[in-house]
């Protein structure tokens, strides 16, 4: 059973975690890794089997909220329901991370709701690890010299 999860997460994240809320002794090994310092996170919450009955149920630390809950500048509803699913995180205990933010209008609507951690092309588009390597290389040398 084991060599069975561990392949259909490689595969698919989505089917590992309908695996994992279907199993509950599945959902009891996510306890191991947090044992040995591993954080887990929610990623792309507010869509399929990432949803609220989840927070609670499971060890995660980390909640990434999905580009779809964005906040629309021009939408004041999309607003209200981006800072509660921040608070509502927040007061769980979670960090909470603002998928796919691209734009300064996006940025400053989640600053607004007070989520501080941020993904997105605003910053970066996807780098390789040796990229990235170099990127926080030169970062660190350059905060050295200062």
């Amino acid at each position: 059973m084991r060599h069975e999860w561990e392949m259909t997460f490689l595969d698919d994240p989505r089917q590992a975690l309908a695996a994992i809320v279907q199993n509950d002794a599945l959902s009891e090994s996510l306890a191991a890794p947090r044992e040995l310092g591993v954080t887990l996170a929610i990623d792309d919450f507010g869509t399929g089997y990432a949803n609220l009955g989840n927070l609670t149920r499971f060890a995660f630390k980390k909640l990434k909220i999905d580009r779809s809950l964005l906040p629309q500048s021009h939408d004041e509803r999309s607003r209200k329901l981006f800072a509660n699913v921040v608070a509502m995180a927040r007061e769980l205990g979670f960090t909470v991370i603002a998928e796919g933010v691209e734009t300064p209008n996006e940025l400053a609507s989640v600053a607004e709701a007070r989520c501080a951690v941020v993904q997105g092309y605003f910053y970066s588009p996807p780098v390789s690890p040796e990229r990235l390597y170099a990127l926080l290389t030169a970062r660190f040398a350059e905060r050295e010299r200062q």
